[in-house]
């Protein structure tokens, strides 16, 4: 239902970012009791979750993919932004990489990732636009509303991509409701 709601989103710009959920303390355990636990520290890098996502200009959820905690967020921007032919592509620092800048140019958008302060030539970055990233936000604090999602009860991946799923679906399901009146409103 999510991947047919997601099918004809508006590409005026397409933001990603990602956001970390950690595990509740039930979610980490497994069958067998001692013998099949692994060492605490092993477990704590599992405790974590990190739900990468792009969003179109309405706030909606067009892909996600789940990885552990530390998987860095320009590793999976471009799985992201695969298929997307949107106007501007909007992301934080973390995606700056002249890799990723060349794929979002050749694809016919236009890049609005600020550079890191390390690199000695400056690009251009329209901070004006680079100021709609507050949708994305938007979009994890309202799927962090569901608690199945925000708790992460769910001991394996495809069951807690599941729940990502539906969730992102209301999500959609609720905006639809809502969006002629935003779009007439911005007329």
């Amino acid at each position: 239902m999510f991947r047919t709601l997601s099918g004809e989103p508006d590409f005026e710009y397409v933001m990603i970012d990602s956001t970390s959920v950690r595990a509740h303390q039930h979610a980490a355990g497994a069958k067998g009791g001692l013998k099949k636990r692994k060492p605490l520290a092993a477990r704590e890098r599992e405790l974590t979750a990190k739900i990468h996502t792009a969003v179109n200009v309405l706030s909606n959820s067009l892909r996600f993919i789940l990885t552990p905690r530390q998987a860095s967020d320009y590793a999976q921007a471009m799985p992201l932004l695969t298929g997307w032919s949107a106007h501007y592509v909007i992301a934080d620092k973390g995606y700056n990489s002249r890799t990723i800048e060349k794929t979002i140019e050749r694809s016919g958008a236009i890049t609005i990732i600020p550079l890191r302060a390390c690199l000695n030539n400056p690009r251009e970055t329209d901070f004006a636009l680079y100021a709609e990233r507050y949708r994305i936000e938007g979009f994890f604090n309202r799927l962090k509303h569901y608690r199945a999602v925000a708790t992460h009860y769910a001991k394996r991946a495809r069951n807690f991509a599941s729940l990502i799923d539906l969730a992102a679906t209301m999500l959609w399901m609720k905006g639809m409701s809502t969006a002629p009146r935003a779009c007439i409103a911005n007329s």
